[in-house]
């Protein structure tokens, strides 16, 4: 439908002169000091809807934009509360930043084949907007376009958008479910967090980045399967999302950003593909429903507190590459029983399994070079210890409050056991030294009241007047 001029109606429905607002019959500048205008039909007169033009038009209800206008440039219809229908014509490319902000009224919109970008904000805080289609030729969709859109219930993606930018569509909290068209590619950080309605997203397969918290707080979201050219998934990505059950994760992947599912309390199985190579700090941390986790064979690297507090991991089999794992990696994990180092893990370290108070099993593999401090600490079902003979030093609490540790054998290449590494291991008996074992320092193996024998190697040079201080059992024994 065409228009030949535009009309500008009040709220009696008495139309105003508009000629005085259109320039070189392109434009439609901000020209009113009445606030009182209550529908629009912009005509084929005008081209381009000028910045601020109807702001603040508080009591405008109607607005139908014809095919000639082929930009609603910034701020144009802002803080238009009782806008409620509004029909974007066929001609319109550009929909600029703030267009619609505040457009507290209006329920639905169709953005038309031909708009090819929606600016930042542009439709933030339409808080009655219950549905959105998106044309079929935009890219992109700019950043805080949706945001705090609070009804929003169904977004229809063209099928050429590419890239969501950062808070696009952030705290759209009765989004229910999300079907990426197979173009898009990037979805930015924050673009879909606080969305705490959305139980369902279906990932297009060309989709290559999940960026920084993109869906946290998500709490309504049960499973995801995330494709295989996603590289990296970001950090935070879905953090709380806390009805998370189930995650699959396609060979592709290769880094799982720190935090990236820090707080699921419901997640109780990963699947990882082959191809990822590290699990960064934190990346499930506080998964506390979680019971088996598998290491992937390229998996090098087991990040800062990455399962720290997974109360309900029973179970950790790594893969032949790992080769360190880190600070508090899988601290207060107080189900897991069992717990064999893989053949290449070089670095156990500090606090590692700190409070594991189930574990009753170590198995060290022979590359481990390096026990931290607290690594093992307050293992308080520990039973048995045989460090291989890889490691030079045994670090400060490594073993402290291990209480019902009772025999340990140290390899032979220890040479330092470092201050309180076995403080209050009660119930240790019997330790054996490795043949080149030279210094036992302050408060290694302060009261452990059951320790009745320790056997030295040659080697011996230095130990602390306060090593063995509180072993009220113990008998010291030197091989010459």
């Amino acid at each position: 439908m065409s228009y030949t001029q535009t009309i500008i109606k009040d709220s009696t429905n008495k139309s105003l002169n508009t000629k005085e607002y259109i320039e070189n019959g392109k434009f439609l500048l901000r020209p009113f000091s009445s606030r009182f205008i209550h529908s629009v039909i912009i005509g084929d007169d005008v081209q381009s809807i000028g910045p601020y033009a109807f702001n603040d038009a508080k009591y405008l209800k109607s607005v139908v934009i014809g095919p000639s206008v082929q930009t609603i440039e910034k701020n144009a219809f802002s803080n238009c509360h009782s806008l409620q229908s509004i029909t974007i014509g066929s001609g319109v490319q550009t929909i600029e930043s703030n267009a619609f902000l505040c457009c507290e009224s209006l329920e639905n919109i169709v953005i038309g084949d031909n708009v090819k970008i929606i600016g930042p904000s542009a439709f933030k805080f339409c808080r009655n907007l219950t549905s959105v289609k998106i044309g079929s030729n935009i890219e992109i969709i700019d950043e805080h376009a949706f945001e705090n859109c609070v009804n929003l219930k169904n977004i229809i993606f063209g099928p050429n958008v590419k890239i969501i930018r950062p808070y696009a569509f952030s705290n759209c909290i009765s989004l229910s479910s999300i079907v990426f068209e197979p173009n898009i590619e990037i979805i930015d950080s924050h673009a879909f967090n606080y969305c705490s309605s959305l139980s369902s997203i279906i990932f297009g397969p060309n989709v290559r980045k999940i960026g920084f918290e993109a869906f946290k707080c998500c709490s309504s979201l049960s499973n995801i399967t995330i494709g295989s050219k996603v590289k990296k998934i970001g950090h935070g990505a879905f953090s709380y999302c806390l009805s998370l059950k189930d995650v699959t994760i396609k060979s592709g992947v290769q880094s799982i950003g720190p935090d990236a599912f820090k707080g699921c309390i419901t997640l109780q199985s990963v699947t990882f593909g082959d191809t990822v190579n590290i699990i960064n700090d934190g990346a499930f941390e506080n998964c506390k429903s979680l019971k088996i986790i598998t290491i992937g064979p390229n998996i090098e690297t087991i990040g800062d507190c990455a399962f720290s507090n997974c109360s309900s991991l029973q179970s950790i089999i790594f893969g032949p590459n790992v080769k360190r794992i880190y600070k508090y990696a899988f601290s207060n994990c107080t189900s897991l029983t069992i717990v064999t180092i893989g053949s290449k893990i070089e670095i156990i370290d500090n606090g590692a399994f700190q409070f594991c108070t189930s574990l009753s099993t170590v198995n060290i593999g022979p590359n481990v070079e390096t026990i931290g401090e607290f690594a093992f600490s307050n293992c308080t079902a520990l039973q048995n210890l045989t460090i291989g003979e890889s490691v030079e030093k045994i670090n400060a609490c490594a073993f402290q409050e291990c209480t019902s540790l009772s025999t340990v054998t140290i390899g032979s290449n220890v040479e330092i056991i470092d201050k309180f590494a076995f403080r209050n291991c009660t119930s240790l008996q019997n330790v054996t030294f490795g043949k080149f074992i030279e210094i036992i320092n302050d408060g290694a193996f302060q009261n452990c009241t059951s320790l009745k024998s320790v056997i030295f190697g040659s080697n011996i040079k230095r130990i602390h007047e306060f090593a063995f201080m509180g072993c009220t059992s113990l008998q010291i024994n030197k091989n010459q």
